[in-house]
């Protein structure tokens, strides 16, 4: 068993508390966990955010803190890059503990029970069960972002063992047999690129049928932008197939060799958890990775349910795809002989 322990993540966070209260206080506490708190000014939060000295702001106005106990609204304003996933773990923790703190305030008569019980819920002594119809949108956008990753991997499963058949022709002489015929060797590399796209483009519409039938309130603004990236990135899918083919000599080498490639591609673009978890240099080294790029896109749409299409995430996952598929061509001018 290895075990990895990446520590406390490297978050700037940017906090201007303009209520000062024992309930701010402990939000503090817990931006402190996610990262490193920098005090500013309200003028700064435009300049801190565009040269990235600042991951995540938030700002507490005056009086918020008696008004979740008087169970009125609050509004806490917060800012960060948009299409930048750094800021989810701050969001989900918040996003918790303010929903705690609003059910905390529900059975509170006063300011005194308020924090009585706060201390207490804080301190492990007694716990607040949640429903599942009752948890924070947050929770069920976690666990599809997880079910995207996961089947992001599938994808590149699928895709793999889709593209094997053009070495498995090879090995059994099919080609040879398939060229004495009018079919000439272009056609038949088309065609069978064609119908892994097919293979893999099936799967990822199923994907996102299941997508659309099983989180259909988070997915169903944002369905058929989803449907482009998950789309998109199962050509990057094939054409990594088929590099990979290009490089092995046989089948043995081809189930190795995807082994070795589809684990790490997976847990360093983000598929098994998210960026901000890893150090600085491996996230800076995912970026030159096609799953880093679909997660990212997916995490934009899901999280900020925006209308704009992650255009600029997508042409990357389609250049991904276009720079393996011409390195598997110009390796072998013939890849089948």
């Amino acid at each position: 068993t290895i075990a990895v322990s990446m520590g406390k993540s490297n978050l700037k966070i940017g906090i201007i508390d303009n209520d000062n209260t024992k309930w701010t206080s402990t939000v503090r506490s817990i931006l402190k966990d996610k990262g490193e708190i920098v005090p500013l000014d309200e003028s700064e939060i435009k300049e801190q955010l565009m040269y990235g000295l600042l991951d995540y702001i938030i700002i507490i106005d005056k009086g918020t803190t008696q008004k979740l106990i008087n169970r009125e609204d609050i509004k806490i304003k917060t800012y960060y890059i948009e299409g930048n996933s750094l800021y989810i773990p701050i969001e989900n923790a918040l996003d918790m503990f303010f929903d705690t703190s609003k059910r905390i305030a529900k059975i509170s008569n006063n300011n005194e029970r308020f924090y009585y019980l706060l201390n207490e819920y804080l301190s492990g002594n007694i716990k607040i069960k949640i429903s599942n119809d009752e948890k924070p949108s947050t929770f069920k956008k976690d666990k599809l972002i997880a079910a995207i990753g996961f089947s992001v991997m599938s994808m590149l499963m699928l895709a793999f063992s889709s593209t094997q058949t053009m070495l498995i022709d090879k090995v059994k002489k099919v080609n040879l047999r398939i060229f004495v015929s009018p079919i000439k060797y272009k056609t038949y590399i088309f065609q069978s690129i064609i119908s892994w796209l097919i293979v893999v483009g099936v799967q990822a519409i199923l994907v996102s049928l299941f997508f659309r039938i099983f989180y259909s309130s988070e997915v169903n603004k944002i369905y058929f932008k989803l449907l482009l990236i998950i789309l998109s990135f199962s050509w990057t899918a094939v054409s990594l197939g088929v590099l990979i083919v290009n490089l092995c000599k046989d089948l043995r080498q081809v189930g190795v060799f995807s082994a070795i490639i589809n684990t790490p591609l997976c847990m360093l673009g983000g598929c098994f958890w998210d960026l901000s978890f890893m150090p600085k240099y491996l996230q800076n080294l995912a970026n030159f990775l096609p799953t880093t790029w679909a997660m990212k896109a997916s995490n934009s749409l899901i999280y900020n349910q925006t209308n704009a299409v992650p255009y600029k995430e997508i042409i990357i996952i389609l250049l991904f795809g276009v720079f393996f598929m011409l390195l598997a061509f110009k390796r072998r001018k013939n890849p089948i002989s």
